[in-house]
């Protein structure tokens, strides 16, 4: 990626505002369809590109929803394609080409990779959650310091990471504390 473009490339939608814009958001899953209704939402022409031929890490609400949007003809969906390179274009945005020929090179304003691994900071930072040094304050359990507002799973990994065994024992911990706290139940 071409470091003059690090003002057009994202990982979440809350890092830019912008209206009007020919946006290409990449990715397969949850966050890729939400961030795409999003930004059509807001105004964008949004292309989405998967490498697979169909979304199997999305839930139906949010298939739906884009197979809703592409046959309304408001957005564009690139299954089964792969970005080779991204280039600088004339006009200083994001040139994308596709390994497959058919797909050829697009222009966009903006790329937002929604591949997950990344903690969604400026949203949680938006909803109020403080931090410190990259990593969301928290208070014993999880929680945040919002009352009643949890944190947990790989939202705690941070630029460091995270691993599975980690991301399940932590989310265990915040589920008791919510069950006893909030819901009088039992985790077994």
């Amino acid at each position: 990626m071409p470091r003059a473009l690090k003002e057009n490339v994202h990982f979440d939608v809350t890092s830019f505002q912008s209206k009007n814009e020919n946006i290409l958001v990449v990715g397969g899953g949850d966050s890729a369809s939400e961030f795409a209704q999003y930004l059509i939402e807001m105004g964008h022409k949004v292309t989405l590109s998967y490498r697979q031929k169909d979304f199997s890490r999305m839930n139906s609400f949010n298939i739906n929803a884009l197979n809703k949007l592409e046959e309304n003809g408001q957005i564009e969906l690139l299954l089964e394609s792969n970005i080779e390179e991204v280039k600088i274009s004339q006009n200083e945005c994001p040139l994308v080409c596709f390994k497959e020929s058919h797909l050829g090179e697009h222009e966009y304003a903006r790329i937002i990779y929604a591949l997950g691994g990344s903690t969604p900071t400026n949203f949680l930072k938006s909803i109020g959650i403080k931090f410190e040094n990259e990593t969301p304050r928290l208070r014993e359990c999880g929680e945040t310091t919002i009352a009643g507002l949890y944190v947990t799973g790989d939202l705690l990994a941070g630029k460091r990471g995270g691993s599975i065994a980690q991301a399940f024992n932590a989310s265990k911990t915040t589920m008791e504390k919510i069950c006893h706290n909030y819901l009088e139940c039992e985790i077994s």
